[in-house]
């Protein structure tokens, strides 16, 4: 293999870990809060997140998930000095910080229909209530 093709490898790691980084900031409805951002260290020099989900930390300052990431991912492989060691160590770094973004996004999901499933059973509270008021209403009108 040639340098090309490892940072093509570790480009495509990182369009994984954007896709889930993706999935993790979706909307839900109801709201519900972000995770506590962990760090996943993948290089002694990069880092994620950054200061949000959007950057990775790297040699200069920090590069956004959204471009770059061939430049990203030379610059990974320059760090781990075109090692296949230690470009695969910061690939299984790259793949368990996209996989705790994914279970983070399902965990942001299910607390959304935990939510509104509570909320039905108040809503059928309510209701019920309503009907109370009614029927308490019209047995006073008779």
């Amino acid at each position: 293999m040639n340098r090309k093709d490892y940072v093509v490898i570790v480009e495509k790691y990182l369009k994984e870990m954007r896709e889930a980084r993706k999935e993790l900031l979706s909307e839900t409805t109801p709201s519900t809060p972000l995770p506590r951002p962990r760090r996943f260290w993948f290089t002694r020099k990069h880092y994620f997140p950054y200061d949000d989900f959007n950057h990775v930390a790297t040699c200069k300052s920090f590069c956004s998930l959204a471009n770059f990431l061939d430049d990203l991912a030379q610059e990974i492989c320059e760090v781990c000095e075109w090692q296949p060691r230690k470009i695969l160590r910061a690939i299984r770094r790259i793949a368990a910080a996209a996989e705790w973004c994914r279970k983070r996004a399902e965990g942001r999901k299910r607390h959304a229909e935990e939510i509104l499933r509570q909320q039905s059973r108040w809503e059928r509270e309510l209701r019920n209530q309503r009907t109370l008021d009614v029927m308490a209403k019209l047995g006073g009108q008779v």
